[in-house]
């Protein structure tokens, strides 16, 4: 019996044919060479392809939530407008056992926080005088995200292209943008107005680790309607929303909590409040699309692993609740809610604070974000695993 291995031009392996012979014929469009198929034997017992792929080329996903709740200094609990990636592969292990693809499992994790994920740096324009000097900035973009150890920015300015001094300025930060620009030395020599180059926001970054807990579940709503807050709130809304994530139902949820409500279709914007109308959780933009606080709540199975829930959130008393009423059904959803709970982790030796409440709201790309890492599957770098067979 013989092996005859088909090769290109570049000698990779087109083809494998086994006959009757007693020679192994190497076969290309170049060149045949005739080997003893007793000299490969004793190179190698078997032939077996070997992938060229590796982890170390693979691309990372990681997991990445926006979070909703303010952040304290002390603060182990993270509020996250969905968890589920977090908890993926416990989540296939329960979905697929007794399997158990990812023997790592979830946790624990750690988790890095990023405070601004859009940070815009300010621009500037400069004109020069009849002494060719810089005698005035005009602020073209004051900025966003500038942070709060940023209080004044420095200014840099291409030199004259002749020779001459190349002129300084300084611009005040408040709140993180703009607000004032100062001439520190005005340069000399300049023929054509220079170009400005400010300083980038700083990025509020901190590495939480030993997260050990996952928490939290999304749906659909499937009826809205107004009704008196609780507290002593005159107004909040009631949303009618479906959960199929667990077999007992709202797993893990609490009053106080927050929660994302998206995707809806009535309304024109709700101010959506904690326990008064001084405490503003959001600035709702988008029909009633907003974070809320789940401020009461209950459930009741509506069959096997599917549950109903009541979900009351407080609102501004002067909200215009006219027309702020709908039902759908299972089938025809009038918006989707989501919330998840990070806990259970250390602080590092130099925690953040966040700050998310009173947020005017339409999406949350402007949010900050928290993202899995270390101590999970691929490379233990947080990111989701390779889909195993």
């Amino acid at each position: 019996m013989a092996i005859k291995l088909a090769l290109s031009n570049s000698f990779s392996l087109l083809d494998i044919v086994v006959d009757d012979d007693s020679t192994l014929d190497l076969i290309s469009e170049n060149r045949i060479g005739i080997f003893l198929l007793s000299k490969i034997k004793r190179m190698c017992k078997d032939f077996d392809f070997v992938s060229k792929s590796r982890d170390v080329l693979e691309g990372l996903i990681f997991p990445t939530s926006r979070i909703i709740k303010d952040i304290s200094v002390t603060d182990t609990d993270i509020f996250v407008d969905n968890a589920e990636l977090f908890g993926y592969e416990d989540n296939r292990n329960l979905e697929e056992a007794p399997l158990v693809p990812y023997p790592d499992g979830s946790r624990p994790y750690d988790g890095l926080i990023i405070e601004n994920t859009n940070p815009v740096a300010a621009t500037f324009t400069a004109s020069i005088g009849i002494g060719s000097t810089v005698i005035g900035i005009t602020t073209t973009n004051p900025g966003f995200g500038y942070l709060s150890d940023q209080t004044t920015i420095e200014l840099k300015f291409t030199p004259p292209i002749d020779g001459g001094t190349t002129a300084t300025a300084s611009a005040t930060v408040t709140d993180g943008v703009v607000t004032l620009v100062t001439i520190t030395n005005p340069g000399s020599g300049y023929t054509v107005a220079p170009t400005i180059f400010a300083e980038t926001p700083n990025f509020n970054i901190e590495k939480i680790t030993g997260f050990n807990n996952v928490e939290g579940f999304s749906g659909i709503i499937t009826g809205i309607t107004t009704t008196a807050g609780t507290g002593g709130n005159p107004l909040a809304i009631q949303f009618t929303v479906i959960d199929d994530s667990t077999v007992t139902g709202f797993v893990g949820l609490e009053t106080g909590y927050p929660i994302y409500i998206y995707d809806t279709q009535i309304g024109s914007g709700v101010t959506s409040i904690n326990s008064s109308d001084s405490e503003v959780v959001g600035i709702g933009t988008t029909c009633i699309d907003n974070i809320y606080y789940v401020s009461e709540y209950s459930f009741t199975s509506l069959n096997v692993n599917t549950f109903v829930g009541i979900l009351t959130c407080n609102i501004h008393s002067d909200t215009n609740i006219s027309g702020i009423s709908s039902s759908g059904n299972i089938l025809n959803p009038i918006g989707k809610y989501s919330w998840g709970r990070l806990s259970g982790a250390s602080r590092s030796s130099n925690p953040i604070s966040v700050g998310v409440t009173g947020n005017i709201i339409s999406g949350l790309t402007t949010f900050p974000t928290i993202q899995r890492r270390g101590g999970t599957n691929i490379r233990k770098t947080g990111a989701l695993p390779k889909i195993e067979k």
